[in-house]
């Protein structure tokens, strides 16, 4: 019985690796030339977040705007001289124009419009400049003025002249007291002295009398040329008011007093004794 020859499986022949460089760079070749690439199938990739941007404002409003456009520092209502709002550029370049749809049907105006109109209403808006008034040259008053001017004040003086005339007027008086040295003066005023204790003694007060009261008080007593008793005045009252009456009274009842003679009046309208009065307990009345 004949037996086969066996071939070993593990020999690898040069030829055999050869052949497989040569399939591997044709496929690799074949891979980068029609631009076939590898994609990585894992976890989804994540979303893209929405972006916030955030302009800087150079200047602070004192009211924040009701209706912002932007984001910023600083509150800010209007700014540039652009009627339209404006996003910046993140680059630094210029300013893109927000879109706006336009209300109408109508195109939105070119830029230089806009720029010609806005500069136009701001000339409307400053305004100008009063021309200045040329000094005027002073008016001299004409005579009929000036006359029309005395007139008045002549009349004003008139009128308050008038005014002051028609007023009453404070008579004029001749003051007589104890230090009196004139003969006919002193002597009037002894007579109507006499004549103011003689009606004191017989009207003493009876109450005075009983509680034996004594006080002292000082009479200014003003009289008209005819004698009548005008006006009796208590310059300084006594101790007891019962006394400062009674003064009173008697000097009332010993009206009318004499006729005032001229040369004591000299000249004045009124005569005024002011004497002291001397209640002495409860007994008599005495002038000094």
């Amino acid at each position: 019985m004949s037996e086969t020859p066996t071939v070993n499986d593990a020999t690898v022949r040069p030829d055999d690796r050869l052949g497989m460089a040569l399939f591997l760079a044709v496929v690799i070749h074949a891979l980068l030339i029609l631009g076939v690439g590898l994609t990585w199938e894992g976890d989804d990739p994540p979303e893209q977040t929405d972006m916030m941007e955030v302009t800087l404002a150079h200047d602070e409003a004192e009211t924040p705007p009701e209706d912002a456009d932007y984001l910023a520092d600083l509150d800010q209502d209007g700014g540039g001289v652009a009627e339209q709002a404006q996003i910046p550029s993140p680059l630094g370049g210029e300013p893109t124009p927000a879109v706006e749809a336009p209300e109408s049907g109508e195109p939105a105006a070119a830029p230089e419009a806009r720029a010609e109109a806005l500069i136009d209403s701001e000339q409307a808006q400053t305004p100008t400049p009063a021309a200045e008034e040329e000094p005027r040259a002073e008016e001299k008053p004409s005579l009929q003025d000036l006359l029309d001017s005395r007139q008045q004040a002549a009349a004003a003086e008139a009128a308050a002249l008038q005014q002051r005339l028609s007023q009453p007027r404070e008579p004029t008086k001749r003051f007589l007291n104890a230090r009196t040295r004139s003969h006919d003066a002193a002597a009037y005023m002894e007579a109507w002295t006499r004549k103011v204790e003689a009606v004191g003694n017989l009207n003493y007060p009876s109450e005075a009398r009983e509680r034996g009261l004594s006080g002292r008080l000082i009479l200014e007593v003003t009289l008209m040329p005819d004698g009548a008793l005008e006006e009796v005045r208590i310059v300084q009252p006594s101790r007891y008011r019962l006394l400062d009456e009674a003064a009173v009274r008697i000097v009332k009842l010993g009206a009318p007093y004499p006729d005032v003679p001229e040369e004591v009046l000299e000249g004045q309208e009124r005569l005024v004794i002011t004497r002291t009065w001397e209640f002495i307990e409860g007994r008599r009345v005495r002038a000094q």
